[in-house]
Parts: C-alpha cells; structure tokens; sequence
C-alpha cells in the first residue's frame, strides 16, 4: 500500500513537471526564437533574379532578426515560391511607404505583405498565403467603431483603411507599426489601427501600456507583383496552391503566426497547442485514474465506480472536440474522370439525398448542382462543374475555383485540385471541395456598404463624395458644378431639444436634397451639418432646381421640430477662366463663401446673435441648481445642468424621471416636514394631470439638503414649445430661494 502511494505521488509530481518544461520551452526559456529554415538555394549566378522589398517593422511577416538578417512567414514563404522557380532572391527591407514606392517606380519585382483589399495601383496581388485580424488599440478598450468618432487614429501610410471606412476620425500617419503604437502609448493620438499579430509582439517587447478588444475586420497579406508581370503572379500562386497542398503554408502559419507570435505568453502557449495539452493530459488523468483505481479498490469500491465514469465522460468530451476540429470542408470528393466515378471522403446530408449511386459522376454531379444551387446561379454552376468539358477549361493549372450561393448554406466556394493526368496532359483524376463562405461573404457585403453611404441619411458619405471627385479627374471632365450646403441652427436644436431633434433636421435636410437634385447630380453628406451635390454639366437650370429646394424646404415638417432652414452655395465650372478638373477645389470654395453669405442673411435675417444666444443661455442656467427637460409620456428626461454629484444612487438617481423625483426625497435630501407634499406633488400621474387640465407651469417650494444643510429651494416646471397632452414634455428648474 505504502509502494503504491509512493508511487502515484511521483507520477503526479513528474505529470506536472513534463507539461511545465513544455511550456518553458515553448515560452523560449529553453529553446531559442525560430530561424528561418526555407533559404533560397539557387546559388547559380547566371540564374534570374527576384527582386524583393519587405517591411522591417512587419513581424511575424517580415523582419530583420538580431543578425539583420531577413526573417519571418513571408520571407520563407518568397524563398520557398524562389526556389521553385529556379531563382534567387534579392531582399530590400525598408518601411512599408518606401517598399510601395519601390515597386511602382520598378527598382522591384516582388512585395510582400501587401493587403488583398489594397487599392495599390500598378500591382497584380497573389491568392493570400496568410490571414489575420485589423484591430483597433488604445489605452482603454473600446467596444464598437462609433468611439472613434472625433479621435486621432493612427494609420500606416499610405493604408487601404483611409479609404475604406470613414470613421469621422482624424487620421495621423505614421512609417511603421512600432511608431503607431508608441504614439499611442505616448498619447500622441488616441488609437492605432494595426494587424493583431503584429501589435501583440511589438506591445509585449515594448512593455506597451495599450490594448484591444475591437476587430475592425479580416486581413489577408498577400504577395503582390508588378502589373507588366503577370505571369509570374499565375506562377506564383500556382506555386502557394502546391505548397498548400504540401503542408508547408500550414507548417509556417503554426511555426510564426500561432507560436512565434504568442510563445512569450502562458496563453499563447495553450492557445497553439491544444492538442498536445489534451492528449497529454487525456494519458495522464487515464494513468492516474488507473493508479487510483487500484488504490480505490482496495478502500471502498464505489469510489471506484464513480471515478471510472466520470473519467469516460471526460473522454468523451474530449474526442468529440478533436472531431469537431478535423472537419475543414462542407464535402470533398474524388473523382475519376476516365472511368466516371465518384468516391465521397466527406459530405452533409443536403448533398447526400440528391446523390444516386447508380448513375456516374457527371450525371451526379449534375443532380446534386441542380437541387441545392439557388436557381438564379443554377446555370453558372452546371457549367463549372461540367466534367466533361474541366480537362479543356483547367489547361495546364492544377486548380479553379468559384463561388455560388446555395439553398441551405447560403455562399458556398466550389474548386477542382488536379491529382492525376495522362501522358498528353489530360486530367484523369480530381479533388472536388465545398466549403461555407456565406459569413465572409456578408463581411465583404457590410464593408462595401459601410464604405460609400451614410448611415443617418442614407446619401452618399464623404469617403463617395472624395471617390467621385477621383472618378472625375480621372475621366477629365471639363464641365461640373458644385453645391455646397449646411443645415442652419442644428447646434441649438441639439442644446434645447436634444440629438434627436438635430437627428430629424439633419434627416429633413437629406431628404429635401435627394427629392431636390437626385436625377441630375450625385447627392453626398461630407459632415455633421453639411451636404454637397455634384452634377456634371454646367447645370443651366440650376435656377430652377435651386427654388425647387427651397419650396421643398419650406413645405418640410418634422415631429419634434416644425421647421427648417439650410443655407446654401453653388458654382459652376463656367465661372473660372480655363478651368480643369484640377481646380476643383477652387470651385467647393466659391461655393463655400456664397453658402456662408447665403447663412450670414438668414441669421441677420432673424436677428440672431448666436454667440450671444449661448452667452445668454449659460448665464441663465447659472442662477439654477438643477435644468432638465423633462419627457413625462416616456418617464425620461434629458439634463441641461445638474451637479455631478447628484447623478449617484446613493441620492435616489435613476433613468427614470419619477424614480429620481422619489429616490430624492427617500434619500434624506428633502426636510422631513415638507416630505408628504413633495411625495404628493411630484408622482407622475399627479404631473400628466395637472399640466393635461391646460395649466402651463408648476411650482413647489421646499427645503433641500445642500452641503450638510437645508436651504430652501423652489422647483418649477413650464411647458416646452412642443408640447401636446399626449407628448407631455417641460423644462424642470430648480432655483434657491
């Protein structure tokens, strides 16, 4: 008995110790950083050069070790495609702004890293070798993209991202990854938008104080060449296809994305190997338990019983998890070509209703495109998966590749792998695969509509607005004209109303513009109160549009605001001698100046001073302790002016107007004597009644707690403009008497 416990003691002690010196392993403290293992061996100095330009500040991707020596994915990743080219490389590492402009200004062939959603011009992209994700980082975590809103966000030079999401942010711009992070870090700007992989490296080696939560959207780095190559692209990928197939892309994704990337960390070390910890641990608990088991047996058998059956359990669990794991594809089959065959490694029961094992591949692959293809893409799909015709459309390429939608998965991408040919070169033998698309096609889908119109309005945002100015230059159009508008007194609608009041104005204002110049010119939102209109002519009758604006305008009615006025500006091409599309921007200004004259009468026109309406209106909100406007339909309210300290429970706060009115008192800040009335007096249903009998303003007088003291304080409440007895809202005053 005593060997046996002795036993079971050092075996747990040695199941500890062994996953231990795993992970110190795996942490770096007993192995070194990964080298690169893929070198180019081209060494004949009459073979052809790759010339190649990488980001230095690009780990795992590409940077230069403690020997200056190029490493990382992508790198082994152009010397493995090199040497199946029969050539040698030459690597230039710079910052990422310097390797664009080495490529387009031909000093290189190759450049690494490039994102596949890249507008770069001039460059054929690869198939992606690589995923990973944009995310957003700073000092404190944010949980969606409207926080960037007003923020200095720090980009890569040069960065797609610009283009692609127009966040109402200020963009910073900076060289390399570590200068975006140490920006923010530093608190130079406010966030920094880098791949996950990147940061988290640079951010432990820098003992960076930043973090991130947010995941902008899917990356994909890709290998891009020049565009007067596009052989070597084709090659190129063909070559990323075969090391796929290989198991090299796998080997280096696991080698730098998954343990180079998180091996300093306990987590990460978890993270890139489960499988060991589950077949390790899986072994050690089965050892022990069955150590146990003999101990157990010994001293009482149900002990043993209940050990045994909660291990299978576990067991259980746990093969179930790997299952999980191993399934890649939607289907996978073979198929023999010559002798018209298919065999199913893999399938889903959608697929397998449809398929009759008597018939021969291309009848069955026919039936099966025909039930579960939606019928608007049925066609495509029967000629791309048309087997007696592949051989001819393949030609010498090892794979192609589709997408369809389907009736039970939604998107789905299909593709051909060549196994086997004949001696002419015909295919004998293929791989057919399925896998599901439908979530990153619904991506691509929100990022495209995210890009070009405006959320509030549904107009054009200011990302079009700067894409159409593009588009014309870039077809030199000679003749357009410009108006610019701008919603007047949104500010004070947002202070006295509030934001939804401003949200309406900004809504009317949209839809007057799009009923307005929609079938002549390109509406957009370029700001918060500001709208432009594009139209490419010199626009004759903008007369008469211009007065159909303001007829649509003055005809306008909201539901919190009865009326509306926007100020605006127009210009046309013909009014600037010799003009070109260049000099669009001189036209926005002429526009620009005549909008603001145009809202320099409006103002003058109602004797409004609105710096000195805000002066006015501060001063007022002094003399009270307390403004608020108050919506007592809803039981809600919006605060004017409160002290700080009063937004507490502690002092009866709620989000409810009537809970805050009672949680007050019951809070010990109103005087004992005055508590009945004031109870009384400040219910909700007391209030709707008493403002529905036609009165306009009510007033309480009673005695507060303010700094340890009670003073005695009056609280009035008089009916807003909007007002109506079944949209009951006032303003709430309370003022020391």
């Amino acid at each position: 008995m005593r060997r046996l416990k002795a036993f079971i003691l050092l075996f747990t002690i040695a199941g500890i110790i062994l996953p231990v010196l795993f992970t110190l392993n795996e942490l770096g403290y007993l192995s070194s950083i990964p080298k690169v293992e893929i070198k180019n061996k081209v060494t004949d100095e009459n073979a052809p050069v790759m010339r190649i330009v990488a980001d230095y500040d690009f780990s795992p991707y590409s940077f230069l070790d403690a020997s200056q020596n190029p490493t990382g994915l992508d790198v082994e990743l152009a010397n493995e495609i090199a040497n199946r080219l029969g050539m040698r490389t030459e690597f230039t590492f710079a910052d990422w702004t310097t390797c664009r402009k080495m490529l387009q200004e031909g000093k290189a062939d190759v450049i690494l890293g490039l994102e596949i959603f890249s507008h770069m011009k001039g460059v054929l992209k690869s198939i992606p070798a690589a995923e990973d994700d944009l995310m957003v980082y700073g000092k404190t975590r944010i949980y969606d993209v409207g926080a960037l809103r007003g923020k200095k966000v720090a980009l890569m030079a040069g960065s797609i991202i610009e283009r692609i999401f127009d966040l109402n942010c200020e963009y910073v711009f900076y060289y390399t990854n570590l200068e975006i992070l140490k920006a923010v870090d530093s608190g130079e700007v406010d966030f920094g938008i880098c791949h996950g992989a990147v940061a988290d490296k640079i951010i432990r080696n820098e003992k960076l104080g930043i973090k991130s939560e947010l995941v902008l959207m899917k990356s994909f780095p890709a290998v891009a060449v020049r565009e007067d190559l596009p052989e070597l692209r084709d090659r190129i990928n063909s070559i990323i296809v075969d090391m796929g197939k290989d198991g090299i892309i796998r080997h280096l994704k696991e080698k730098w994305i998954v343990k180079f990337t998180h091996e300093d960390s306990i987590k990460g070390v978890v993270v890139s190997n489960p499988r060991f910890f589950i077949l390790y641990f899986s072994g050690f608990i089965f050892a022990l338990v069955g150590l146990l088991f003999s101990l157990m047996h010994l001293l009482h058998r149900e002990t043993e019983y209940n050990t045994a059956l909660a291990y299978q359990k576990d067991l259980e669990k746990q093969y179930k998890l790997l299952a999980s794991i191993s399934e890649i594809y939607m289907t996978m089959h073979l198929l023999d070509i010559e002798n018209d065959i298919i065999t199913e490694f893999s399938s889903t029961e959608s697929v397998k209703k449809y398929v009759n094992h008597t018939s021969g591949a291309v009848n069955q692959m026919r039936d099966v495109m025909m039930n579960t293809v939606i019928p608007q893409d049925v066609e495509a799909a029967l000629a791309f998966t048309d087997l007696t015709t592949i051989s001819e459309r393949l030609g010498s390429k090892k794979t192609i590749i589709d997408e369809f939608r389907g009736k039970h998965r939604g998107w789905f991408s299909a593709q051909f792998i060549v196994v086997d040919r004949d001696e002419s070169g015909k295919i004998t033998r293929l791989v057919f695969t399925t896998q599901n698309i439908d979530e990153m096609k619904k991506e691509q889908e929100k990022l495209i509509a995210l890009s070009s119109v405006d959320q509030l309005t549904q107009l054009k945002n200011r990302h079009a607005y700067e894409m159409k100015i593009d588009e014309l230059m870039q077809k030199h159009v000679e003749k357009v004209t410009v108006v610019i508008l701008d919603v007047n007194s949104l500010k004070h609608a947002n202070d006295t109303i509030g934001h939804v009041a401003g949200d309406e104005l900004i809504c009317g204002a949209a839809d007057c513009i799009r009923s307005s110049f929609d079938n002549v010119g390109s509406c957009y939102r370029t700001g918060g109160d500001e709208f432009a209109v594009i139209i490419e002519n010199d626009f004759q009758q903008r007369d008469e549009y211009i007065k159909k604006f303001h007829e649509a305008v003055a005809a306008w009615k909201g539901n919190l605001i009865d009326s509306m006025s926007v100020s605006l500006g127009v210009a046309s091409s013909s009014e600037v001698a010799g003009f070109a599309i260049e000099d669009f921007e001189e036209l926005v200004d002429i526009a620009d100046k005549r909008m603001y004259s145009d809202k320099a009468i409006y103002y003058k026109g109602k004797g409004i001073d609105r710096r000195g309406l805000d002066d006015a209106f501060s001063a007022i909100c002094e003399s009270y302790t307390k403004v608020l406007k108050v919506n007592l339909t809803s039981d809600s309210f919006y605060i004017i002016k409160t002290d700080e300290g009063e937004q507490i429970v502690s002092r009866g706060f709620s989000e409810k107007i009537s809970e805050w009115l009672r949680g007050f008192a019951q809070t010990g800040h109103v005087h004992k004597d005055d508590m009945k009335e004031y109870l009384e007096k400040t219910t909700l249903e007391y209030l709707r009644q008493y403002f529905a009998g036609g009165r306009k303003n009510f007033v309480i007088n009673y005695r507060r707690l303010i700094d340890g003291e009670f003073f005695p304080v009056k609280m009035e409440m008089i009916k807003t403009k909007e007002y109506t007895d079944s949209f009951q809202t006032v303003f709430l005053y309370v003022q020391k008497t």
